[in-house]
Parts: C-alpha cells; structure tokens; sequence
C-alpha cells in the first residue's frame, strides 16, 4: 500500500461502571472499503465477549469470527472463538510467576471432525528483572 492511498484506523472504548463497548476499524482509501471490523462488549466482571469481520481482497473471502474470555482466577485465562468456517480454538493460559505464562491451546475444524484437531502446549519465560533477585 502507497502513502497516497493509506489505511485509515479507528479504535475507540465507550463504557460506564456497569458496561464497555468497543470497535476497531480499519479503511482502505484507495478500494473504499472496510478491510477490518471488530467490536466488543464486556459486562464488568470477568468475562468478555467480541467479534471480528475481516474481508480478505486477494480471495474476496470474508471470515467472523467470535470469541469469549473468562478469567477463571486472577492467573488463570480461558479463550475460546469460532468462526463461520466452522473451526473452533480454545485455549488455556496461567500465569506461573509474574510474565511467564504456561498455555495449553486446541484447534478443530468442526466440519472434518474425523481429521486429526491440533494441539499445542507453550511456555512462555520472562527472568526476573534486578529488583526482583
């Protein structure tokens, strides 16, 4: 993409003591169209919920995908999304020592369920700072 035909984004948050709502866009200048949509709403506890449009212009395929979070302790993180493709993905984050964070993530295509879901396991290390020894 040129300077002359730039992507314009546009990101904001609109919430109260009870309610957050938010969206994410993203304009291509030079086609006229949006190229990326999200939006979320979170209710102020310790599940969030959100979805997200994307059109792709190589292969005029458009994909939405929505997803949820859930804290499930001040360490602990539960994702899940779908999208309209059918595929699910799930994960699991804890947060072992401050920055370091132990997943266990999960793939399948719910459409070919006989086919092998992908797995994965990450663990992520940060050392600790000089304050912190």
């Amino acid at each position: 993409m040129s300077a002359a035909n730039p992507l314009v984004n546009f990101s904001g948050v609109l919430g109260n003591n009870v309610l957050s709502v938010g969206a994410d866009l993203s304009f291509n200048t030079a086609t006229g169209n949006f190229t990326r949509i999200n939006t979320g709403l979170t209710p102020l506890s310790n599940t969030a919920v959100g979805a997200e449009f994307t059109h792709r212009f190589s292969t005029n395929e458009n994909t939405l995908t929505i997803g949820t979070q859930h804290a499930l302790d001040p360490l602990t993180t539960l994702k899940v999304r779908v999208d309209n493709y059918e595929k699910a993905s799930a994960f699991i984050q804890h947060e072992c020592r401050p920055k370091s964070f132990f997943t266990v993530s999960g793939e399948v295509d719910t459409k070919a369920i006989e086919k092998s879901a992908k797995v994965g396991l990450a663990l992520a290390l940060k050392p600790p700072s000089q304050h912190e020894i």
